[in-house]
């Protein structure tokens, strides 16, 4: 999915990242990303490490097996022309002023809760920046693709041995007859065939199935119809706030994009892609066929 948050952290003592690792993760979960770090001990190689999809580096300054001080790591990365934001921290308070300050480049003591506050702050602003109308419409787009697909498969998997004559046939006819919310339609209808089955000769398969199904009918609402909000958007200001403005069936829907917007939709995208996931297993667990 598009909604990791990956920070490059350099420094030679893990067990003190691991240590503040839980509640940057929190923190994050909070707001729909998942955290994920890339630990390096020391500063060697460090352009080979720095990938378009690094969202902020943690530098610890004095780094003893570095090959390089932390001023030089910074000239480093900027030559390979990556403007990713960067966090130095040090343990000796007295040299924290001294540290270096260039566009994007930003200081902390390495005190747990300075640095935890530093760090959330450095968050949020990459998030802002993440968060923007454009940027949002894409991964939201991006992600209701892989969605779509993942329905494709199940759907594949559940016609069991005519699964390769329904994608060939259905699924990816030049008449395309299944759009993406016929699709949902119909996994809907055979999962609710399928509860009916089980109600009365398995329990278990009934209550872990119908979870499943609770979630699955509101995925027309929460991912199909935000995707055709978004599909066909004009981008202005209403009252300050910039918003998305889309035409549907000749009416408008204005969808403001804040950050409380951008959480939401991230949470529910998590939720079902979980939920398809889970019925993925489900399926070949109980090997549920047409």
């Amino acid at each position: 999915m598009s909604f990791n948050f990956n920070i490059l952290w350099i420094d030679d003592t893990p067990d003190w990242v691991d240590s503040i690792k839980k509640s940057i993760e929190n923190f994050l979960k909070e707001k729909g990303f998942e955290l994920h770090i890339i630990i390096c001990e020391d500063g060697k190689d460090i352009e080979k490490k720095i990938t378009p999809d690094i969202d902020l580096i943690a530098i610890d300054f004095h780094i003893p097996s570095a090959a390089e001080q932390g001023n030089d790591i910074i000239k480093i990365i900027r030559k390979q022309q990556q403007y990713i934001d960067i966090l130095f921290y040090t343990q000796d308070t007295s040299s924290e002023d001294t540290l270096p300050l260039y566009d994007g480049v930003y200081r902390s003591s390495r005190e747990t809760g300075r640095f935890e506050s530093k760090m959330k702050e450095l968050i949020n602003m990459v998030l802002k920046r993440i968060e923007s109308p454009t940027n949002m419409r894409g991964i939201i787009i991006t992600e209701t693709i892989d969605l779509e697909s993942k329905i494709e498969d199940i759907l594949i998997k559940i016609f069991g041995e005519k699964g390769e004559l329904f994608k060939n046939r259905i699924l990816h006819s030049k008449g395309q007859w299944l759009d993406f919310k016929k699709k949902d339609t119909l996994l809907n209808g055979i999962i609710k065939e399928a509860l009916e089955k089980s109600r009365k000769s398995n329990e278990g398969i009934y209550n872990s199935l119908n979870s499943i199904k609770e979630i699955l009918s509101k995925f027309n609402d929460e991912v199909i119809e935000q995707r055709n909000v978004l599909a066909h958007v004009k981008e202005e200001k209403i009252d300050g706030k910039v918003t998305l403005t889309s035409k549907i069936n000749n009416k408008n829907t204005i969808v403001t994009i804040d950050q409380e917007w951008c959480k939401k939709i991230r949470h529910e995208l998590k939720k079902h892609h979980k939920n398809l996931d889970d019925l993925i297993v489900f399926i070949n667990a109980n090997n549920i066929l047409l």
